[in-house]
């Protein structure tokens, strides 16, 4: 369920995609990561597999990272996309000894004011919930990666992407936003501040509304004691990297809590396109030059 990218043996990074994702949104960010291993976890469904049994739900997703994280035998630096994102935050808020510093760009879910966002409440929905998901999946598979590529996805990624959008993905999808359905993430919410346990860093990407609003995400982020200093930047964040990047990195992974760093994309429309500064922030997170993020222009 996790494959190697062969790096220097220090601290591994461990990379978490989200939904409707493969492990090749990661492909132009992964080679850029060389601080330490780098493996990329595909949650069950999601581009991999789905193991007999398994019943897509929040916590079998939970105790399925908290399984693949055992097997490294020494914590991890976790970074979660997405979905991936909600899976990494439930991992640091049960087993912080398996984390020593994680990422999440969807926060917000946990608010306890958060409401599903119009599609997940049709996934949730049963019949409209298959209808959606056959909508989505039943295009050929060029026709769906040309969409995504339209929207601002990497050519290079959009293929690998939309051939993993199968009806396994789909019934993962239906079964993990029927189980989330509210109350059930702000009842997980409750617990937010055990995450506080290891060093994390909040993304906002501002112009992605389906995952909460501002407020939402920052009062999510301050249940952990985080450090409410925010970080505005440009269309792109290959602009404007700060000259201290690399020292405030360290500082991070030296203190609990959780840095706010809010976002924009050059669209207000696209939740993609926003999502796409996200990975910009990641690699700001473990020090990537300003040179090698411009490979990153269009992920």
């Amino acid at each position: 369920m996790f494959e190697f990218d062969a790096k220097e043996k220090r601290v591994t990074v461990c990379l978490v995609h989200g939904n409707p994702e493969t492990a090749a949104v990661w492909d132009r960010l992964a080679p850029l990561l060389d601080r330490g291993p780098v493996v990329r976890l595909s949650p069950p469904g999601f581009g991999v597999p789905v193991p007999p049994g398994f019943t897509a739900t929040v916590e079998e997703y939970r105790r399925w990272l908290v399984a693949e994280l055992e097997r490294f035998g020494q914590p991890v630096h976790l970074v979660g996309h997405d979905w991936g994102g909600a899976h990494v935050v439930n991992v640091a808020m049960t087993r912080p000894e398996l984390v020593r510093s994680w990422v999440c760009d969807v926060i917000g879910l946990f608010d306890q004011d958060y409401r599903w966002h119009d599609r997940a409440q049709v996934w949730a929905t049963p019949g409209a919930g298959e209808e959606a998901i056959a909508a989505m999946i039943d295009p050929p598979v060029t026709e769906r990666a040309a969409a995504l590529v339209k929207r601002g996805m990497h050519q290079d990624v959009a293929l690998p992407v939309t051939e993993g959008q199968n009806a396994a993905m789909g019934e993962c999808i239906l079964r993990l936003y029927r189980d989330a359905a509210q109350p059930a993430m702000a009842e997980l919410g409750r617990n937010l501040d055990r995450a506080a346990a290891r060093p994390g860093l909040s993304i906002m990407a501002t112009e992605d509304h389906l995952v909460g609003t501002d407020e939402q995400r920052r009062r999510a982020s301050a249940r952990r004691r985080c450090d409410r200093r925010a970080r505005r930047t440009g269309p792109l964040v290959v602009h404007a990297r700060p000259t201290t990047e690399r020292r405030d990195h360290q500082r991070l992974l030296g203190r609990s809590g959780t840095r706010v760093i809010p976002t924009r994309s050059r669209s207000a429309t696209s939740s993609l396109r926003a999502r796409h500064v996200v990975l910009h922030e990641i690699a700001h997170h473990f020090g990537i030059s300003d040179e090698r993020l411009i490979e990153l222009n269009r992920y």
